[in-house]
């Protein structure tokens, strides 16, 4: 949710060799902060519904910079969408 609000839209900014470098979530009635760095316009972007092909849930990839540090920087590495499935099963789909 942002703010309260049903999930529209994750806008996902992904950039060479850095790989994933921003994301913002965005709702029907507005945009939620920018994590990371997103520069022009999103990469890609996962829209959230119940329609055939839209994403349902989100799978979330964390690694570690591993900074000699008191503590352990936890950063997403990775986001997969969550697609439900069209035959009976109810099983879900991972979509890159």
């Amino acid at each position: 949710m942002v703010g309260n609000q049903a999930l529209d839209s994750l806008r996902l900014w992904i950039h060479g060799d850095h790989g994933l470098t921003g994301f913002q979530f965005v709702s029907t009635e507005g945009e939620g902060p920018l994590w990371g760095e997103g520069e022009g316009a999103a990469t890609a972007v996962i829209r959230f519904g119940e329609a055939p092909g839209k994403a349902i849930g989100l799978k979330i990839y964390l690694d570690s910079n591993d900074r000699p540090v008191t503590y352990k920087d936890v950063l997403v590495v990775g986001i997969q969408a969550l697609v439900k499935s069209t035959g009976d099963s109810g099983d879900f789909l991972c979509a890159g």
